[in-house]
């Protein structure tokens, strides 16, 4: 029996494609307009509620998803036809309860970073990879001859 391909599965395929393709996850928007998708929502539904003009959902964010996404899978897939082509992606590049992160693989030889948690429940992995940055920030704490504090901005509630 084959499993149900759900919205999370078709974001997690759309997200894996777009990431090995461009290096980048998907967007907020590019997220909304995919669900709207998968909803069979209209771009004026889409639009109206996500507060963003039709127009620039129909004519900018969705034509270039599409058009991404169907270079990324290796099939056409547009609006209303989105389902089938990231199921395929999804079923060569998955394999049953393997998690995005491990379908994709090391790009370098450096090991890959510890999982802080189990991701496989999540539809995108956690840890985004940035080379150009990473390598920098690699290099340079190698480099670093005494220790680096880390601090993080404190939240008032």
């Amino acid at each position: 029996m084959t499993p149900t391909f759900e919205i999370e599965q078709a974001l997690e395929a759309a997200n894996l494609a777009l990431h090995q393709v461009q290096g980048r996850p998907l967007t907020d928007i590019e997220i909304l307009v995919l669900k709207g998708a998968w909803e069979r929502d209209s771009y004026d539904q889409i639009a109206a509620r996500n507060q963003y003009s039709t127009s620039y959902i129909s004519q900018d964010i969705a034509p270039k998803l599409w058009k991404l996404l169907s270079e990324a899978v290796g099939d056409k897939v547009k609006k209303n036809s989105l389902r089938e082509p990231l199921r395929r992606y999804w079923e060569t590049q998955l394999q049953p309860g393997q998690p995005a992160s491990e379908a994709r693989g090391a790009k370098n030889s450096r090991a890959a970073l510890p999982s802080i948690e189990n991701n496989s429940d999540r539809p995108f992995p956690t840890y985004v990879r940035r080379p150009d940055i990473e390598d920098l920030c690699y290099d340079t704490l190698l480099n670093f001859p005494g220790t680096l504090p880390i601090t993080s901005m404190h939240r008032s509630d």
